[in-house]
């Protein structure tokens, strides 16, 4: 959620956490396309999402941490991605875990050439790209929430192994 004056987002996000409260409900930002969305969509800077998220000071507001869309961010928009997995930590409610090399696809979406390139949302099992998540988990020590492996179709028959990368 990206607007010309984020305050715009925090208020609407603030008053949606106020609604949904009294049903027990807690509202997560994903990390969301920034204003490049033709060439980039899978992810926004950390730290804008976590600016928002404390400037809405609502307790049912937190992040779902995508580690993956996280990882093309970071290369996408050059921050150091470590730093802001460090920096969204204290908001992180919920986490999704999958694996690439962290370079954008562009605007091409054909799975079979991505993969080929090693570009895009590839959404493989931990350890088959790059993303270092020992590291990762390192700087999460402590989370207690959810973590949701996110895996394509195509690596079903990987997925106990995908669950021991985890």
């Amino acid at each position: 959620m990206e607007n010309a004056d984020p305050r715009v987002d925090e208020e609407a996000v603030w008053e949606l956490a106020r609604r949904v409260r009294v049903n027990g409900i807690d509202l997560f930002h994903h990390i969301a396309p920034g204003g490049d969305i033709a060439l980039y969509n899978y992810g926004g800077v950390i730290e804008h999402l976590v600016r928002q998220a404390e400037g809405v000071g609502r307790d049912n507001v937190g992040i779902t941490l995508d580690i993956g869309h996280a990882y093309i961010a970071s290369n996408y928009y050059g921050f150091d991605f470590l730093d802001a997995i460090t920096l969204a930590k204290p908001l992180v409610r919920h986490i999704h875990v999958h694996d690439n090399f962290g370079r954008p696809a562009g605007l091409d979406r054909r799975q079979i050439i991505l993969i080929a390139e090693g570009k895009g949302d590839l959404h493989m099992p931990v350890g088959w790209g790059e993303i270092p998540y020992r590291e990762v988990f390192s700087r999460l020590k402590g989370y207690e929430g959810i973590i949701l492996l996110e895996l394509k179709p195509r690596y079903k028959a990987y997925l106990e192994d995908a669950l021991l990368g985890v």
